[in-house]
């Protein structure tokens, strides 16, 4: 284990009291906590890991990489990382962060099952704040990589939380492979099209993407590219996805999106599939008029091109952002929303102690990560 990352102190700093289970899932299982102390909650997620030799533990990358941007890595819209715990006897690693309720997928679901609409004035919050958060991490030279709604935390206040740092990257230059058997990065359904047609270099683009697919999820309660995944293979050429997206925003070509004809998979989109007719129009899809500000902001956050899509600053300056709102959980009369929890499941092990040394934090509304040579994280 790598101390410079978990900062591991011999001296226990704090006992929390697990409450229930939230959710587990190939990672491993989070847990809702508390400490005798303290009324705070936390939610603790507990990674799965494998025994090597007698006093180490081996975790995944994936997990060290979460660990090492999120300690440094203090915004008002970024998950906290509060602790890091360690235990040799249980071969254990888990991860301590400030507990929020809701995610962004059950409030989706929320609205879609009851089929009534997400409140305007509660979208535009939650499009500012997220703005605002993934705009901080590119302007740190990271790249988030997994946007999606059930990363996407909303606390009781109605703030906006950026989680699961577990596939970002730390870059700064567009961003290539790290090997030639490297995971796919962005869940299927909000991939950019640069990753879909085999792009080996991209940047913070395709985050942008991913925003607007949620932009777009909001407006209509349903995911807006849902294409059905090919797993025949690794990394193969998801060309229903490909589909999906070409009928609505329409097929691209050179002189659309210059360079496209070098990217991997596009010669094989040319020769194997139709082009899709375009079946309907965006604006169609999203039920927006062609001239609103929404329609303006989310077409150009959807540019198959990634060169032609509006950055996370441009996006903020948008007029349809307008002023700062930082309580999403308002309706269009500004009224409270009130959403509920995710049920917890009972556990039998109710206690955990920690074994590492806290950061210290600047303030809660932002901050700079410490200065010091970038390099993308392997």
């Amino acid at each position: 284990m790598n101390k410079n990352i978990l900062n591991v102190d011999t001296k226990p700093r704090k006992k929390y009291r697990l409450l229930g289970e939230v959710g587990s899932g190939t990672y491993g299982v989070v847990y809702k906590a508390d400490t005798k102390k303290s009324s705070t909650y936390y939610a603790i997620k507990h990674v799965k890991s494998r025994k090597q030799g007698h006093h180490e533990f081996v975790t995944s990358m994936q997990t060290l990489r979460e660990i090492k941007l999120l300690r440094e890595l203090n915004h008002v819209n970024v998950i906290r990382l509060e602790d890091a715990i360690i235990d040799t006897k249980a071969i254990s690693l888990a991860l301590v962060y400030d507990y929020i309720k809701h995610d962004l997928h059950r409030i989706i679901r929320h609205h879609s099952d009851k089929n009534e609409a997400i409140p305007k004035r509660m979208i535009k919050s939650i499009m500012w704040q997220l703005f605002r958060g993934v705009c901080y991490l590119h302007e740190n030279w990271i790249i988030h990589r997994d946007l999606k709604p059930q990363n996407i935390l909303i606390s009781g206040s109605g703030c906006v939380k950026i989680a699961d740092f577990g596939l970002a990257r730390l870059c700064r230059e567009p961003l290539k492979p790290l090997s030639k058997v490297e995971r796919v990065v962005v869940t299927l359904w909000y991939r950019a099209p640069e990753l879909l047609l085999g792009a080996k270099r991209y940047d913070s683009a395709i985050d942008v993407w991913a925003l607007g697919c949620i932009f777009a999820e909001l407006l209509i309660r349903v995911e807006l590219f849902r294409g059905a995944e090919n797993r025949k293979k690794h990394a193969p050429f998801q060309e229903d996805q490909c589909a999906k997206i070409f009928r609505v925003l329409g097929a691209p070509s050179p002189s659309t999106w210059p360079g496209i004809e070098n990217l991997k998979h596009y010669a094989e989109w040319k020769k194997n599939c139709s082009c899709p007719e375009k079946k309907s129009t965006l604006a169609d899809v999203v039920n927006l008029s062609e001239t609103s500000q929404a329609f303006d902001l989310l077409k150009n956050m959807l540019q198959l091109d990634p060169s032609q899509r509006l950055n996370c600053t441009q996006a903020l300056r948008h007029k349809y952002v307008g002023e700062s709102m930082t309580n999403c959980l308002v309706d269009d009369q500004n009224r409270p929303l009130v959403y509920s929890e995710t049920p917890l499941k009972p556990i039998e092990s109710t206690t955990i102690t920690t074994s590492s040394r806290r950061r210290s934090r600047s303030s809660s509304s932002g901050g700079s990560l410490k200065k010091k040579k970038r390099r993308v994280v392997e």
